[in-house]
């Protein structure tokens, strides 16, 4: 199962807050599309399907999420 983190970068001014942000040159791959989900209550599952083929990239600015990996062949669980 092949999966990484990514760290966002942070750049930080004097007056005018954070900027916070990752680019398709830090994913091992081309982003085609970006879509976010919110207000989700705690108790909620969501996606439950699979892909034969996909790259994806998780974004969680606040808040966590629990995450099931499952290839077919092995389940991997992170927090």
């Amino acid at each position: 199962m092949n999966y990484r983190r990514i760290s966002i970068k942070t750049r930080k001014t004097i007056s005018d807050g954070n900027l916070c942000f990752f680019q398709e040159e830090d994913t091992c791959f081309a982003m085609k599309r970006f879509y976010y989900i919110y207000d989700v209550p705690a108790e909620v599952k969501r996606g439950g399907h699979a892909h034969k083929q996909l790259r994806q990239l998780l974004f969680v600015p606040y808040g966590k999420v629990r995450i099931e990996l499952d290839d077919g062949f092995e389940k991997k669980l992170k927090y």
